[in-house]
């Protein structure tokens, strides 16, 4: 699998398809790496993009951050999967499974997508593929690791772990917690389908891997944070790009100036 980074681009080029880095080809996932803080006036905007239940839900929560976290990873999904489906944010309609997984309600649209936030991050992944699951794990230190790891994984993984040294283990606790959670996400089981109920393989160099035919890519995103991509299917390439960090959040385009540009480029 070839992973390759690709330049920040504005979520403005994105919504117009100006980059052409962003078309997605069968084979292919996307992921897209944004942070969960922005102005209040993007959030605004983002917020007018949700539908009648996602503004509910968001105000269910009983902590502002975690609404304006909900309100920025929801809105953020709708402005990326307007942009390879070519629909207004505001107008995509999801469906959800028994477990609460969205999908696209719009079946004439064979993607597949999958979000995960850890602390200040969210990533979204997109493919053709008939399932796909990510994860992302903030790198911490983690109380009682192998209390944890007895208790959620497998006893194979347990082992291993405990072979390792001392000083490896909270990394290697969190590589193995994403691939499992990537897994049960793209089956859309959840944690609820059980993390000890199937196993992670460990190469000899410490690689991991599901079983076939699924596919894991398990990586660091950046510093301080792991993540880890579940595929139904065989990925050629998997290409990552990072959303503006500084609040260049474009508004949904007019189509009858039929793509011209902003030129003040003030998008949120």
């Amino acid at each position: 699998m070839k992973l390759t980074w690709q330049n920040a681009v504005s979520l403005f080029e994105v919504t117009l398809g100006i980059s052409t880095d962003c078309i997605l080809k069968q084979g292919d996932v996307h992921l897209w790496k944004a942070s969960l803080n922005y102005s209040n006036d993007t959030i605004k905007y983002l917020l007018d993009t949700l539908s009648v239940d996602e503004k509910e839900r968001a105000k269910r929560f009983y902590q502002e951050k975690h609404s304006r976290g909900f309100i920025i990873a929801r809105g953020l999904l709708r402005v990326i999967l307007g942009h390879y489906i070519t629909e207004k944010p505001s107008s995509i309609i999801f469906k959800y499974s028994s477990k609460g997984k969205p999908t696209l309600a719009d079946i004439s649209y064979p993607l597949s997508f999958n979000l995960s936030h850890s602390q200040e991050r969210v990533i979204y992944g997109l493919g053709y593929v008939e399932r796909i699951g990510v994860d992302l794990e903030y790198q911490r230190e983690i109380t009682d690791v192998s209390k944890l790891a007895e208790r959620f994984f497998s006893p194979k993984e347990y082992q291993y772990l405990q072979n390792r040294p001392e000083i490896e283990r909270n990394n290697l606790f969190l590589r193995l917690w994403t691939a499992k959670e990537a897994y049960l996400k793209a089956t859309g089981e959840g944690i609820a389908g059980g993390l000890e109920l199937f196993e992670v393989r460990i190469g000899d160099t410490g690689e991991l891997s599901y079983t076939p035919p699924w596919l894991l890519s398990s990586f660091l995103l950046e510093q301080g944070y792991y993540a880890a991509v579940a595929s139904s299917e065989k990925i050629e390439n998997m290409l990552i790009f990072p959303l503006n960090d500084d609040d260049q959040v474009y508004r949904e385009p007019d189509h009858n100036r039929q793509g011209e540009r902003d030129d003040k480029r003030e998008y949120a």
